[in-house]
């Protein structure tokens, strides 16, 4: 984004977010993920954000793909990351959410971390097939979600469950 050429959004247009092990990102131009500072963005740029990602150190990720709306949203009340799942509206009645496309509930990745037998690690890499099998199998389950991957982030030093919802709520 290029806050230059905008002036900043005004504070009804910041969407909310304060919570320490929450963080925000966008794509670039360039394809790279980067980390959003709302304040520094002008409303124009917070109304189409590119594959906006909220992040919850240490337990997973929730991005809407393409262009988003975020201007004005209470995230902290609005979207929840925990661990082995997601919400988003959960707190808002049903005839006050948005319809599907718009606001946040339109299609998303969602990425769960630390996700593991109850064992712990695999031991062998037969456990491991075994374990990504039962994942895709209750994927398939859930009602319009499509597994995306389950392997081991370096990164993250954990193993990442993927998958695609048509929507959230």
């Amino acid at each position: 984004h290029d806050a230059a050429r905008s002036p900043p959004a005004g504070e009804q247009d910041l969407p909310t977010l304060q919570r320490e092990d929450y963080a925000a990102y966008y794509t670039d131009a360039e394809g790279n993920g980067e980390e959003l500072i709302f304040s520094d963005m002008s409303s124009r740029e917070l109304s189409a954000v590119l594959d906006f990602t909220l992040e919850r150190e240490g337990v997973g990720a929730i991005q809407w793909l393409g262009e988003t709306d975020i201007r004005g949203l209470d995230l902290d009340r609005l979207v929840t990351i925990e661990d082995g799942g997601v919400s988003v509206y959960d707190n808002v009645p049903e005839e006050e959410r948005p319809p599907v496309g718009k606001g946040l509930n339109k299609r998303v990745i969602v990425e769960l971390y630390d996700i593991l037998p109850e064992e712990g690690e695999f031991r062998n890499s037969e456990e491991e097939e075994d374990f990504r099998a039962d994942i895709k199998a209750h994927t398939a389950s859930m009602p319009g979600a499509e597994f995306v991957r389950y392997e081991r982030d370096d990164e993250r030093d954990t193993w990442v469950w993927s998958f695609e919802l048509a929507s959230l709520c």
